[in-house]
């Protein structure tokens, strides 16, 4: 998990928004990476993508 967690997560919670973690080069929309590293998404932003 990326050392800075606590940075990215903690303002968000605090705006009261929902935070999720999602693996970049898992997902099809993601094509011709496979970099490991984690980012932070809004929880909207993931559900626009996917509807």
């Amino acid at each position: 998990m990326p050392t800075n967690v606590n940075k990215d997560v903690l303002p968000a919670e605090q705006l009261g928004m929902r935070a999720v973690w999602i693996k970049r080069g898992d997902g099809g929309a993601v094509s011709g990476t496979s970099d490991p590293k984690h980012t932070i998404h809004d929880l909207r932003d993931i559900i626009t993508l996917l509807s």
